[in-house]
């Protein structure tokens, strides 16, 4: 707390004269009656000097701290919030390692203030009143000019050197490009004054403002919408690693809609669908018990008609333990109204699992491989219609390596990647070559094939490069096998190649020696 000695001046200064008659049409604030009370508190001097002035021990100031505090009064608990987050971001970040003070915040809230309607400044539009504060301080210090708010022929930082000015602008400007970790600091650190019991800098002031920005296409900040997006993964992120899983899903959902198909950032990048964004945030927990918390979370955040409620069953299933349990929440996600690609390609690994071990005639075996290649089918019919980006995934942690294909497994090799990511399209490509292969259905898998070729040529990543790589190796395809990759610069794919892969005989062990004994009956039925 400052404490200096003051003479108070019942009558307004001359100086300050146009402050009582600006121009307020936009805001309304501060209304006329609290401009009159305000002109009749007058001010105080105080023996304070400018820091460049040449005759420190005789040059007063105005001091405006009462109108101050009356205007303070009059701000809502949105412009309070705001100002709270810029006295921390100062307290944390500014305050012992620059020249910034407290009173260039107060000053550029004022301005801000009667530049933005009062109606304007509520709890769905925080963000955009915190990102306009920061815009008025890094205007003011990158042009080295915060002009005082009563008297604006006061530059009150023009003393400062341009080093200490320069250093303040690139703090706010980090501050301003990537908010979120600063939030979340201050979040976990600070408690808000007046705020409601669960209010959170990141969900009650960020959020809004990005789901605003993306479904109206509006970019009220000067914020791409790929910055929205990534901001929104941060958020989502932050409160996951708190165990905040329910706030996290939200994050994405607001973020994310479940349809997706005309989403685009501001360069015309597409965006990828809400249940790939969080089957890959349901994929960092370790913990098994946490898992399953974590995607009963999310599946109860879909309507039950909904591809994606079928999406996070199948997701749900996947880090189900015992298999029983696993085998019964597949059984919901197939049979939903709107099975999810996804949903179906589980499915078929579990049908591929059980072939063996409770298909006991020959009947049973075919009506088995036909309900596989049927639902094959199905998946890439559905999938190929889609844009690449668009397509649902698979996504696989270590953890669940033993629920796929032997092969499959092996890509957990490639860089030593913890999760997976496979296109359902691709996969479902993959498990027809296998399967028809294992048949002697040598026609039938060269298409499946060059079907696959196709589409990993349009994603044109190592995990699919590697799947090509095993399809191709299944089909004894040695040639076409190396070819495939040989435009590939990864050295961890060659290295995948090289160590894991060529080794393998086959990549498809699971339905071999159950599918054998059904050559003939397929042969009929496909």
């Amino acid at each position: 707390m400052d404490v200096v000695y003051a003479i108070r001046m019942p009558k307004w200064p001359d100086e300050a004269r146009d402050w009582l008659k600006r121009e307020r049409m936009r805001s309304g604030w501060p209304d006329p009656n609290m401009v009159h009370e305000i002109r009749q508190d007058g001010c105080h001097v105080v023996p304070v000097a400018h820091p460049n002035s040449q005759s420190k021990d005789i040059e007063w100031r105005y001091s405006f701290s009462v109108a101050e505090r009356t205007l303070c009064y009059s701000l809502n608990s949105v412009q309070k919030h705001c100002y709270h987050l810029l006295k921390i971001l100062h307290y944390d970040l500014l305050k012992n390692k620059t020249e910034m003070k407290s009173y260039y915040l107060k000053t550029a809230l004022f301005w801000v203030c009667e530049k933005i309607p009062k109606d304007h400044w509520m709890d769905g539009t925080m963000a955009f009143c915190f990102f306009s504060l920061l815009d008025e301080l890094i205007s003011a210090f990158e042009k080295q000019k915060l002009p005082n708010y009563f008297i604006p022929e006061n530059n009150i930082i023009d003393h400062l050197l341009r080093e200490d000015v320069d250093k303040i602008a690139t703090i706010l400007r980090q501050v301003r490009h990537q908010p979120t970790e600063y939030l979340a600091e201050c979040q976990n650190n600070y408690r808000f004054q007046d705020a409601p019991k669960n209010f959170s800098p990141l969900n009650n002031i960020f959020l809004p403002m990005l789901k605003q920005m993306v479904t109206t296409s509006l970019d009220m900040t000067s914020v791409d919408l790929g910055f929205a997006y990534d901001m929104a993964q941060e958020l989502a992120q932050s409160n996951f690693n708190m165990g905040k899983y329910e706030f996290a899903i939200e994050n994405l959902k607001d973020i994310y809609p479940e349809d997706t198909k005309h989403y685009h950032t501001d360069k015309g990048e597409q965006v990828r669908p809400l249940t790939y964004h969080i089957a890959m945030l349901g994929r960092q927990v370790h913990s098994v018990k946490e898992r399953v918390r974590f995607f009963n979370t999310a599946k109860e955040k879909f309507k039950e008609s909904s591809s994606e409620f079928s999406c996070m069953l199948a997701n749900y299933a996947q880090v189900q333990s015992p298999s029983e349990s696993r085998d019964t929440w597949l059984q919901y996600a197939v049979a939903c109204p709107h099975p999810s690609s996804v949903a179906l390609c589980e499915n078929v690994n579990l049908l591929l699992e059980q072939s063996n071990l409770t298909c006991a005639s020959q009947t049973q075996r075919d009506d088995m491989i036909h309900e596989i290649v049927s639902t094959l089918q199905k998946v890439i019919n559905k999938e190929k219609l889609k844009q690449p980006i668009k397509q649902e995934c698979l996504v696989y942690s270590q953890q669940e390596a033993h629920l796929i294909d032997k092969g499959v497994s092996l890509l957990f090799t490639v860089g030593r990647h913890e999760i997976i990511v496979i296109p359902c399209l691709i996969y479902a490509d993959y498990l027809l070559v296998c399967l028809y292969a294992d048949i002697d259905m040598k026609d039938d898998a060269c298409r499946a094939l060059s079907l696959m070729t196709d589409a990993c040529h349009k994603t044109d990543n190592d995990i699919t490069t590697a799947l090509l790589f095993l399809a191709n190796k299944k089909l004894k395809n040695r040639v076409e096998a190396f070819m495939c990759v040989s435009k590939s610069a990864s050295q961890r794919l060659l290295g995948f190649i090289k160590d894991k892969a060529e080794p393998l005989v086959t990549g498809f062990t699971k339905l071999t020696q159950g599918t054998k004994l059904a050559v003939a009956g397929l042969k009929n039925l496909v």
